[in-house]
């Protein structure tokens, strides 16, 4: 398959073509989540649970995309070409949470 859409920019002096879809991964998305929670009974028919939930427990990077943003991207090289660079985003790092439920 050839090139899917040509953009030019800035202003007609550039022209880009975009390549295949999916032709570039990204990296490997690891995540170990651990919850921790203790039930006890409240009265006949109440039950208490605390827990402790942590996302992303070993903080890794995980990548979510990488963005375009036309106006930022472009640099001009030293021999005259141009160069596309795109901004990484990443998922959330470690999150921990907590909290009560009283079932009655």
């Amino acid at each position: 398959m050839g090139p899917r859409k040509a953009i030019s920019y800035p202003a007609n002096e550039i022209e880009h073509f975009l390549g295949d879809f999916y032709a570039e991964r990204l990296d490997d998305y690891q995540r170990m989540d651990m919850r921790v929670s203790r039930t006890t009974q409240v009265g006949r028919k109440g039950q208490l649970t605390i827990f402790l939930d942590v996302q992303n427990l070993f903080n890794r990077e995980n990548e979510r995309g990488k963005d375009f943003d036309g106006d930022n991207t472009w640099t001009q090289l030293p021999d005259g070409n141009w160069a596309i660079t795109y901004e990484t985003t990443y998922w959330l790092q470690i999150m921990p949470s907590f909290g009560v439920m009283w079932k009655f």
